[in-house]
């Protein structure tokens, strides 16, 4: 949208640089039309004071009717551009004020600037954010990863502790079983001794 108001902008100027230019050309055509018809004038009023040639006059006359109507063309050529200009100047005077006057161009402009730095300024904190939690996120696995090695350390220390008791607890039931079978096989044979009851 900037960039079509500049280039309407752009082409208002040059047609009215144009139009300054024709206008100008115009004027001074004008200019030297009244010159050569007051020439011709002053030569006409001299010739019927000399009483001279009245083919020359005619002649004379015809030239400066030619010449006033290249003239009044050209006065309405300048007429019509100079409603041409104003027509343009109120266009433009129109735009401004759609823009927000002569200078909205460079408020639009700090404007953008200002919402650019500040949508930056976010980007820039999310990017500290999401750097902070990917570092996070990090340590975070790098913890559980530790944890789940320990784990696996203690899973299988517990595993052996558990196998160890088992034995020992087997062992030891045997021994007991043992030593209880010793006892009764002693006491069976100290009552075929007859001297259960004392033991030695």
């Amino acid at each position: 949208m900037e960039s079509e108001r500049k280039s309407y902008a752009d082409e208002a100027r040059l047609l009215i640089k144009k139009q300054r230019s024709a206008i100008e050309k115009m004027r001074r055509d004008n200019d030297y039309l009244l010159q050569e018809l007051a020439l011709m004038q002053r030569r006409m009023d001299d010739n019927r004071k000399n009483g001279s040639g009245s083919e020359k006059t005619e002649v004379l006359q015809q030239q400066a009717e030619f010449h006033q109507t290249r003239m009044r063309a050209a006065a309405d050529a300048i007429t019509q551009l100079d409603k041409d200009m104003e027509a343009v100047h109120l266009a433009m005077a129109e735009q401004r004020q759609k823009m927000g006057g002569v200078n909205a161009a460079l408020v639009n402009s700090q404007a953008i600037d200002k919402q650019i730095r500040v949508l930056e300024n976010r980007l820039d904190q999310a990017l500290v954010k999401y750097n902070r939690a990917l570092a996070t996120n990090k340590r975070l696995r790098a913890t559980i990863d530790n944890l789940r090695r320990e784990r696996l350390v203690f899973d299988t220390v517990y595993t052996k502790f558990e196998k160890d008791l088992a034995d020992q607890k087997k062992s030891m039931a045997e021994i007991i079983e043992s030593s209880n079978s010793a006892y009764e096989a002693r006491y069976a044979f100290m009552v075929w001794r007859g001297t259960a009851g004392t033991w030695d």
